[in-house]
Parts: C-alpha cells; structure tokens; sequence
C-alpha cells in the first residue's frame, strides 16, 4: 500500500452536525454546496470534500440556513443560494484528516477536524 500524492489529494472540511439540520458551505459569497442531515440520523461528523476547495483557504459554513435554487442529489444541493442561517463559523480546508476521525479526540464539542476546527450543531 502506498499514501496518495500530495498533488492528487483533494481538500476537505469537518463539522459534526445534529441531525436535520442544514448547512451551506460558501467561500466568500458564492455558495459551494448546501446538505441537509437525515433527521433519523443522531448527528455525527460530516466530513465534506469538494474540487472547489483549496487547502489552506477558509470557508464559512453556516448552520441552520436555507437552501434554494440550483441541482439537488438527495441531501446535498450544489449551485444553490444559502441563507444566513442561525449560526455561522469559518474553518480552513485541508487535505489531512490525521488525528480528526479517530480516538474520541476530535468528534462533537469541537477541536481536532482539518485545519484545526470541527465546529458542533
């Protein structure tokens, strides 16, 4: 086995979310995917990862926010508008999820997702 090269990774985010909740991702103004939690899910970590994300760059997600317009797949809505929502946080992608998924360390309540925050709805 051998790790994947650092040029063929692709960036991601963490955040744990509660179950029926919505969140949009967006880097700047411009909305780059929205995804809606089952609600018979208990919430977990929702680990995100897009070609639009560059790592190291910060992106905001916003919690409890609406999603509108664009293509929906299931839960995850891309090209769509977000709303302002009821919480807001800016995390950074990257392209290292070491340490962030494993050992109690770093699941709901905050601490250890890529870039150093995992932010909890």
């Amino acid at each position: 086995m051998q790790e994947v090269a650092s040029s063929s990774k692709q960036a991601s985010i963490v955040a744990s979310v509660s179950s029926g909740t919505t969140i949009g991702i967006l880097s700047g103004a411009q909305a780059i995917l929205g995804y809606t939690m089952p609600s018979s899910n208990s919430g977990t970590a929702l680990m995100v990862s897009s070609p639009a994300f560059s790592a190291g760059s910060s992106y905001t997600l916003r919690g409890g926010c609406t999603l509108t317009g664009g293509t929906q797949f299931y839960s995850l809505r891309t090209g769509c508008t977000v709303s302002t929502g009821s919480s807001s946080t800016d995390l950074t992608a990257s392209t290292s999820v070491s340490g962030s998924m494993g050992g109690g360390g770093g699941m709901p309540g905050g601490g250890g997702g890529p870039g150093g925050g995992m932010h909890g709805w």
